[in-house]
């Protein structure tokens, strides 16, 4: 059978159809968006990854504190570098709930720091990536813990909710940890202080606290929850990046 004769038979007229049909032609360009072009540009550009990774733009609204816990609770700043601030939630323990004074002047504050000093342990919770530290499941573990016995003190990483408006990086973000850090050691003197880290969270956490045991200045423990092995097992693991 000669060549032209191969070409012209059912059979291949039939694969030229089916290669030629949209639904195939659409498969095709899917793939090559998906396995080809996404993971290009990802690798070449570093901003578009960090932006995946972080999606620190998503749900970045932070409500009023009174809004999400009505009472025993605030609302502040900490300042974790030159021009960089954080907010923080501090939530009391459910021995102290009904103590503190329901206002925002400054008897609150000082009330509230004089507290971290009356022994109940804290818990500094670190979120993962996405949304702020008023997202709903949050939010409910912070009651659990409440419900223990522990302050929890709950923050945004710069670039995340009411903190400064730059790009969250891994460093800066440790940077944020520690400030938290070394503000609680100042007020809490020898009460225990534990670093709660989830899902990217746990990156931050596990680097922030080799940072502070490295300066003999250890918290009292860590928890990991969803744990990963490195930030950059994180990006290489990350499905748009196969």
């Amino acid at each position: 059978m000669s060549i032209s004769e191969i070409m012209n038979s059912k059979r291949c007229k039939k694969a030229r159809s089916c290669l030629g049909h949209p639904c195939t032609i659409f498969s095709c360009i899917i793939f090559v968006l998906v396995f080809v072009i996404f993971p290009l540009s990802f690798k070449i550009t570093p901003a578009l990854m960090q932006k995946i990774i972080f999606i620190n733009g998503v749900y970045s609204d932070v409500p009023p504190i009174e809004n999400v816990l009505s009472h025993g609770a605030r609302n502040f700043k900490i300042k974790a570098e030159e021009n960089i601030e954080i907010g923080v939630w501090h939530i009391l323990p459910q021995s102290l709930l009904y103590r503190a004074p329901n206002d925002t002047s400054s008897n609150q504050t000082k009330w509230f720091e004089a507290s971290l000093n009356k022994h109940y342990p804290i818990v500094v919770y670190l979120h993962g990536n996405g949304g702020t530290r008023a997202a709903s499941n949050r939010v409910g573990l912070y009651y659990v813990l409440r419900s223990m016995d522990y302050h929890v003190i709950a923050f945004d990483y710069r670039g995340y909710g009411d903190s400064s408006a730059v790009q969250p990086t891994e460093d800066g973000m440790v940077k944020d940890t520690i400030a938290i850090y070394h503000y609680l050691k100042s007020k809490a003197n020898s009460t225990d202080i534990y670093i709660w880290g989830h899902s990217l969270g746990t990156g931050v956490a596990t680097h922030a606290v080799a940072d502070m045991c490295n300066d003999k200045n250890c918290p009292k423990g860590m928890i990991l929850e969803s744990p990963f092995n490195s930030m950059a097992d994180e990006v290489k693991t990350h499905p748009l990046t196969f």
